[in-house]
């Protein structure tokens, strides 16, 4: 086997960087740069809208992680731009809102738990996104490292204040996090979490686009196509027969009276990232699953009878 070793690879012509099909690769365009999941807030397989009091810690929009240490009520919600808008580039289909309707105390915040720690650990990264707010507020950010239960202590890295306005701006930042040399990483729980805190006052804060990738700038934002991303989100929860209320029974196999008749399993789209917790959305305490067989690449192992919509959640 052998091996080609260059430092860059020219076009013969004109010395430029050489073009694959037309198109030159770069940090820009290449898949997966960002490491934020569903950044551009398309998917919230939990539902659409939720309101929150005092204490809360909350998935609604997937992978995105509410929390709120606050004597205060805020209401999430998927909200849409205007069809042909061009305030936020690319046309962009929806965007994050965190309206908090009353407030006393505390405070809340946005995060996102990046799988493994080790993520940009000892690098350069940069995150941008667009924001505004219904008055002049500020934002802050800050990334924590997890080392998973039964690691080391983990480490927080402050990041940037940002000045809201009632017009969408681009906001674009970049952080060297620290190395994780010589940490214990353990549990299988370790995470680089991005958290965005929230204004602590009455305000309504709408978020797109948020991405965080490698290097001192930021690039376009990466639009993976629209099954990918869903892919993404799958690997940390999914739900069952998404398109059915709560209450309707779905049989899988023939159709049994009782448990002990005939049975189904319905599998997960995607490896989870572990073991996941199942919930049943409603209908009788009768209705029966077992979970003998359950694992990452498994599904759940079902009576014939089953009570939709069920979910599995892996979220770290």
């Amino acid at each position: 086997m052998s091996t080609i070793a260059v430092n860059a690879i020219t076009d013969a012509n004109d010395g430029n960087t050489t073009t694959i099909n037309g198109v030159t690769p770069n940090s820009a365009n290449v898949i997966g740069k960002n490491r934020i999941i569903n950044g551009n807030f398309d998917f919230w397989q939990r539902g659409t809208t939720a309101s929150y009091s005092v204490t809360s810690s909350k998935y609604l929009a997937d992978r995105w992680l509410m929390r709120t240490t606050a004597t205060a009520d805020v209401t999430i919600s998927q909200q849409s731009f205007t069809v042909g808008q061009t305030d936020v580039p690319n046309n962009p289909k929806y965007f994050y809102r965190w309206d908090i309707t009353s407030h006393t105390t505390g405070s809340g915040r946005l995060e996102q738990r990046i799988e493994d720690v080790s993520t940009f650990a000892g690098n350069t990264c940069t995150l941008s996104f667009w924001a505004k707010c219904n008055s002049s507020q500020t934002m802050s950010t800050a990334y924590q490292q997890i080392f998973g239960t039964g690691g080391s202590t983990a480490v927080t890295t402050s990041g940037s204040s940002f000045s809201l306005t009632t017009a969408w701006q681009k906001f674009t930042v970049t952080v060297t996090l620290p190395s994780i040399s010589g940490k214990t990483i353990a549990g299988g729980n370790d995470f680089l979490g991005l958290r965005f805190n929230m204004p602590a006052t009455v305000c309504t804060v709408d978020i797109a686009q948020v991405q965080l990738e490698a290097g001192e700038s930021a690039t376009e934002f990466e639009h993976r196509p629209y099954t990918t991303e869903l892919q993404l989100c799958q690997r940390y929860f999914e739900k069952f027969a998404p398109g059915l209320a709560d209450g309707v029974t779905v049989y899988v196999g023939s159709y049994a009276s009782s448990p002990g008749g005939s049975a189904g399993t319905w599998y997960f789209k995607q490896e989870m990232r572990a073991i996941p917790t199942i919930s049943l959305g409603g209908g009788s305490a009768t209705n029966t699953i077992s979970r003998a067989h359950l694992g990452v690449f498994g599904g759940i192992n079902t009576y014939a009878n089953i009570i939709t919509p069920a979910t599995a959640s892996a979220e770290l």
